[in-house]
């Protein structure tokens, strides 16, 4: 089919495809550009999210020691709680006693 079309037909012709691959290239390149641009941004963006991971990743150790530091506050007061509790109850325990006496005593 080529063959038989005249040399005008075929210069239009080359042309057209000619304009046609300068068309493409150009949405070629915009395509291009604009995934380089949304690559760089997302490169950005996981540079800030590292970052910020770092700085959370140095604020959590220190709340672990922070918390490791009250439970240990914790467990101190508890177990000395846990000592003038029974301390409390033997007192109460005494007083009812000597009540007891007291009115023993009295009759």
């Amino acid at each position: 089919q080529v063959k038989v079309k005249e040399m005008d037909e075929l210069i239009k012709m080359d042309n057209e495809i000619n304009a046609e691959i300068r068309s493409l290239d150009g949405e070629l390149q915009t395509l291009v550009y604009e995934n380089y641009n949304k690559f760089i941004s997302a490169t950005d963006i996981v540079k800030n999210i590292k970052n910020n991971m770092s700085e959370l990743d140095v604020e959590l150790e220190a709340l672990k020691t922070s918390i490791g530091r009250i439970n240990t506050s914790y467990s101190n007061i508890d177990n000395r709680l846990k000592y003038k509790w029974k301390e409390i109850r033997r007192l109460d325990t005494l007083e009812t006693d000597l009540k007891k006496l007291k009115n023993l005593r009295d009759l």
